[in-house]
């Protein structure tokens, strides 16, 4: 299963990150909420699947990342939703992989939705 993380969250938009969890729960999909300030080298350590992060100068686009990897044991990083929208540098050197939703700036339930609606559609 693909799990989403969601790193240097903003702590005041906790409201909406829960809707968020709902979307990603609804649609089978884990999530794990990292917020800014909490120690994600920690989390990345536990991680043993691929870490695919999303960033505008990510080298594959949405449908090619699912095709390399498929609905399995992926963790996919979506971030920046801080002032700063600045992934830290340990996340972008533990990345496998990095993927683009293109340059124009999406909310988190924007970004978490076209992840969903590529892996619904790649079921089908």
């Amino acid at each position: 299963m693909a799990t989403i993380l969601l790193a240097d969250t903003d702590p005041k938009i906790a409201d909406l990150v829960s809707d968020v969890e709902a979307m990603c729960h609804e649609a089978g999909m884990g999530i794990i909420i990292h917020y800014e300030g909490e120690d994600l080298e920690e989390l990345l350590g536990m991680v043993e699947s691929k870490v695919i992060l999303f960033s505008p100068k990510g080298k594959l686009s949405l449908d090619e990342m699912i095709s390399k990897y498929p609905e399995g044991d992926v963790l996919l990083v979506v971030g920046g939703f801080t002032e700063e929208r600045e992934l830290p540098q340990e996340l972008k050197h533990r990345a496998d992989d990095t993927v683009t939703l293109g340059n124009d700036f999406l909310t988190i339930p924007e970004a978490i939705e076209k992840i969903i609606d590529a892996y619904q559609k790649a079921r089908k």
